[in-house]
């Protein structure tokens, strides 16, 4: 009952008052999106808006004015969906957890205190990062997501194929398909006007963690081990980074693009984003419901590139890979 009680009388409590860390949490941060450019304030669909400059070069002798030069606005659409997440927490299956809490504070030495309804928060929205990265990467509104991520967007547009790179092309066994080396080849293949503006490839974790096993066998280490494990390694001899995409999970995908080409849209600027729990006193449960905005664009859809990495070791045997 002592639970019972503390869950009634804080929870809500705690999620009104740290509403706004909350929203941010879920709807701003964590994975793919700290490498995307930002768009707040989308309530449907928005413009991102392509510029183009194209400069004429003239005589400089001469006198007088000759606009020659053009410049072209060609704009693209980024369209967010509403997304709710409504569900229940019986206190009855909390008993014994918050004292269990405190025995993992003390063990792991934690500094900071994070009371046990901040426990039951962060369940709830790391489950729905995972779910929202997820949806950036290989939402597709012909299987019922509301929104198509970045996959289909890439595989919509005309003239856009996805390419195909065999990992074992230099050599490789089919236990260490050689990632290091398909990222070299994407990175040489990439045109300019993409790797000048600085070049991201987005790999599946399962193949991130190959190419960073890679660099230490080569003795390559682009990172400090006791720093923690990295998100992002430079690729060795180029500015280009290699990001752990999670969203990509269980895939052999690597998608190369400019920084800043792809866009995840939110609203985040009025009051349609919500995050509630309240008592139910005729249920005797606690409810809650998840209020949001989501939506992912691609700036320019021609420079994004889309490869699966294959591995056939040479032997037309097992490839490593699938």
């Amino acid at each position: 009952m002592a639970v019972t009680n503390f869950l009634v009388t804080s929870l809500p409590a705690y999620v009104q008052e740290n509403r706004d860390l909350i929203i941010a949490n879920f709807a701003l941060s964590g994975d793919s999106r700290r490498y995307m450019g930002l768009m707040t304030g989308v309530k449907g669909k928005a413009n991102l808006n392509v510029l183009t400059a194209t400069p004429v070069f003239q005589d400089g002798k001469t006198c007088g004015f000759d606009p020659l030069d053009s410049i072209a606005i060609a704009p693209r659409t980024v369209e967010v969906a509403p997304i709710k997440v409504q569900g229940e927490i019986c206190p009855q299956t909390l008993l014994g957890t918050w004292g269990e809490y405190l025995v993992r504070l003390n063990a792991q030495e934690i500094k900071r205190e994070l009371p046990f309804e901040g426990y039951l928060v962060e369940a709830i929205t790391n489950e729905i990062k995972k779910k929202i990265e997820r949806l950036i990467w290989r939402g597709e509104k012909g299987q019922n997501d509301p929104i198509d991520g970045i996959i289909r967007q890439i595989a919509d547009t005309p003239g856009v194929e996805e390419k195909t790179i065999d990992c074992c092309a230099d050599g490789c066994s089919s236990e260490t398909p050689n990632v290091f080396g398909a990222l070299q080849q994407i990175f040489a293949e990439v045109p300019e006007n993409v790797a000048e503006r600085g070049l991201d490839i987005f790999l599946a974790p399962q193949l991130y963690r190959l190419f960073a096993l890679q660099l230490m066998k080569a003795n390559l280490y682009h990172f400090a081990p006791e720093a923690g494990y990295p998100e992002t390694i430079i690729l060795p001899g180029t500015d280009a980074r290699v990001i752990k995409a999670n969203g990509l999970e269980g895939s052999y995908t690597a998608v190369a693009t400019f920084r800043r080409n792809f866009v995840y849209a939110t609203d985040m600027e009025g009051d349609e984003e919500v995050f509630d729990i309240w008592w139910s006193n005729d249920n005797r449960v606690f409810r809650y419901e998840v209020l949001w905005s989501s939506g992912v664009g691609i700036v320019d859809p021609s420079l994004a590139y889309l490869y699966t990495l294959i591995c056939t070791a040479g032997d037309g045997g097992d490839d490593g890979l699938h």
